[in-house]
């Protein structure tokens, strides 16, 4: 898509409250939106003869004590947070706050308050890139839902102008956390590669410890992804751009053997383009799921266009690759944005969401594997749609929903965002549930998804587009952010 075309949409957003207690085909209706004060999560930006749009690394989650909490962009300018009132069903007025000058970049809660925050260190000391201006190093800092944070701590050093980034972060409820960083390697002269660099940080510890450099050196940044069970077991996995390889870490400390799952292929492409999921139960049932998929400039697509899984029995190492899905559309423009795949372990099964490919056009799928087995792969988004996943969330009974985001033009099926949910204790899902309709969604930025560990409320930002008339270019400046509601069954 052009720059023009992309400058010709207008973005709203709305955020949907779903229950995971209800049943498969219940399909309460959504609340007509209602702003969220002050915050957003796209901007327009002016660039030559016209706007762009920018997304604002937006994030969102639950704590264990069921606390939504966001951090958004401020209408007023800069970063914030705000927390979410499951009794009102709205969000508070967005904060501004510098998080100890971390730009977050990942998140991840914990305990009834605790909030960890990783991405770009942004304090006017810290080292710029000497072209771009923009920051080298990466750093995390912890912190409240109250926004009260402490000092941060630098986990990464850029170089040149070759920034060092946040990969992957993760936390249990108890309070153990890790985060996996990619960092430039400097040669006698230059950067010459990018090592990846995991850190732990135990309930009982304060700062985040280097546990080991794992994978070999990449020519850039290359995917990761984290887990954490309740015990503090640690799940890494990540994609070297040849293969995907998976190791645990004990609650002790203990590293495990690195394991290959299968073949790889995908760059790091910032956090909101997830191309590897991990999860991890009490039991070490193990699960990674993983989009490779090679993407260069103007999100040209190629090889080897595959989506794939891998699984573990408890105390068993894993299987091997399972491909849920081969020959990927190759292109100009085909790579695949957002989070392209997620993983989730339920009570009885896991369950895998995808973006994958009919026919060249982008649809939404989901399998689950069982004793170790991926199903047949089934579709969740509408015939002749393109469409996009956006999130795969489970609640505490161990129902499931599956966010997308659909493109206009598609016959039968208008532009917009759905969703579709299941019972725990079922393999059924429910029919398609409209969260909005409206105008052309084909440049919308990624949604962020979240369910309360607590009540089973399911948070969406989504991105609801409103069509302009003909060759009228936006305004600069910050879209405001919505609020919509799901009733509970």
């Amino acid at each position: 898509m052009s720059p023009l075309r992309r400058s010709r949409m207008v973005v709203a957003a709305l955020v949907a409250v779903t229950t995971m207690a209800a049943t498969a085909h219940a399909a309460p209706p959504w609340s007509d939106p209602q702003p969220v004060a002050g915050g957003y999560l796209a901007q327009w930006a002016p660039i030559a003869n016209s706007v762009a749009l920018q997304e604002a690394g937006g994030q969102l989650g639950f704590t264990a004590g069921g606390v939504g909490f966001a951090v958004l962009g401020r209408s007023a300018g800069g970063l914030g947070y705000t927390r979410f009132s499951g009794a009102r069903n709205a969000f508070g007025t967005v904060t501004s706050s510098s998080f100890r000058n971390v730009t977050p970049g990942g998140m991840a809660l914990f305990g009834r308050s605790g909030v960890i925050l990783a991405g770009p260190a942004t304090a006017p000391t810290d080292p710029r890139a000497r072209l771009s201006g923009a920051p080298l190093d990466v750093a995390v800092t912890r912190g409240n839902v109250t926004g009260d944070f402490s000092t941060r701590q630098v986990l990464g050093k850029g170089a040149g102008i070759s920034p060092a980034v946040v990969t992957a972060v993760a936390a249990n409820q108890g309070g153990d956390a890790a985060v996996a960083v990619s960092v430039p390697v400097v040669g006698r002269t230059r950067v010459v590669g990018f090592r990846s660099r995991l850190f732990v940080r135990r309930r009982t510890g304060g700062l985040f410890v280097k546990v080991m450099d794992f994978g070999r050196r990449t020519v850039g940044s290359s995917p990761a992804a984290l887990a954490l069970n309740g015990a503090g077991d640690v799940l890494l996995a990540w994609d070297d751009r040849e293969s995907v390889r998976a190791r645990m870490i004990s609650s002790r400390g203990t590293i495990g053997k690195e394991q290959r799952l299968g073949t790889g292929g995908s760059a790091f492409l910032g956090s909101t383009n997830i191309r590897i999921t991990a999860a991890i139960d009490s039991t070490r049932r193990m699960l990674v799921g993983w989009t490779a998929q090679r993407v260069g400039e103007g999100f040209f697509a190629g090889s080897p266009g595959i989506v794939a899984v891998a699984s573990a029995a408890p105390g068993k190492p894993f299987g091997g690759q399972q491909t849920l899905e081969r020959n990927l559309p190759k292109g100009a423009g085909r790579g695949i944005r957002g989070p392209a795949v997620q993983v989730a372990i339920l009570r009885d099964r896991s369950v895998v969401a995808w973006t994958g490919s009919l026919g060249g056009v982008l649809v939404v799928r989901t399998a689950d594997v069982t004793n170790g087995r991926a199903g047949s792969p089934q579709q969740r988004s509408g015939p002749g749609a393109a469409s996009r996943l956006q999130g795969l969330v489970v609640g505490p009974r161990g129902g499931a929903a599956v966010v997308w985001v659909t493109n206009t033009g598609a016959a039968g099926t208008p532009a917009g965002h759905y969703a579709a949910a299941r019972a725990a204790g079922t393999s059924a899902w429910g029919p398609a549930e409209t969260i909005t309709t409206a105008g052309d969604v084909s440049g919308a930025t990624n949604a962020l998804v979240a369910a309360s560990p607590v009540s089973g409320q399911v948070l969406v930002l989504v991105n609801d587009p409103i069509d302009l008339a003909g060759s009228t270019i936006p305004p600069a400046g910050p879209i405001p952010l919505r609020l919509s509601v799901r009733a509970a069954p």
